[in-house]
């Protein structure tokens, strides 16, 4: 498919200069200029939609390394790790906000301290103690839910973890704090 791709303006062009040797019957293979017109057209095509495509997600995804506290975001995972989130309005609907961003060994720092004080080592506590906090009521809330969205895999090296809020079964319509 690359090399279609790539081959595809050559496949014009050429197509074009057959097309323009063959005419009024001067040569034979009419045939074979017009379907490199059109195959070298289709690849072209597809060329350009590949290139606008890549283009376009490169502009709209961010790692969580790039992540606020604040932000709003689309979660994409993919199937894959690292999760790639798109950036949104918080005035749009969008599928979350970051309540905190931390590096793994700050996420485990605190649940190993959750443990050896008693409290329940769960996201939930671990997101509230790293967060602000403008954002604890809304990280106690049933309503939300809240997940460490990580940033495994992800080209820099970097282990970067975000608090990542959510409403369970929608979208959020506004910024979950003032």
């Amino acid at each position: 498919m690359s090399l279609t791709c790539c081959l595809g303006p050559v496949a014009l062009v050429l197509g074009l200069i057959g097309l323009g040797r063959t005419g009024r019957g001067r040569r034979e293979g009419r045939w074979a200029a017009v379907s490199a017109i059109v195959v070298g057209g289709l690849g072209t095509l597809a060329m350009v939609a590949a290139v606008g495509g890549v283009m376009f997600i490169g502009s709209n995804v961010r790692y969580v390394e790039d992540a606020s506290v604040g932000d709003c975001y689309d979660l994409w995972f993919g199937g894959t790790s690292p999760a790639t989130l798109r950036d949104r309005s918080c005035t749009e609907p969008h599928d979350g906000e970051v309540a905190a961003v931390a590096t793994q060994a700050e996420v485990d720092d605190v649940l190993a301290d959750l443990r050896d004080s008693g409290d329940r080592a769960t996201v939930r506590a671990a997101c509230a103690e790293l967060a602000p906090a403008a954002y604890g009521a809304v990280i106690e809330d049933s309503r939300y839910r809240v997940r460490l969205v990580d940033d495994y895999g992800n080209p820099s090296g970097r282990d970067d973890v975000a608090c990542f809020v959510d409403r369970k079964g929608g979208k959020l319509e506004a910024p979950l704090v003032d």
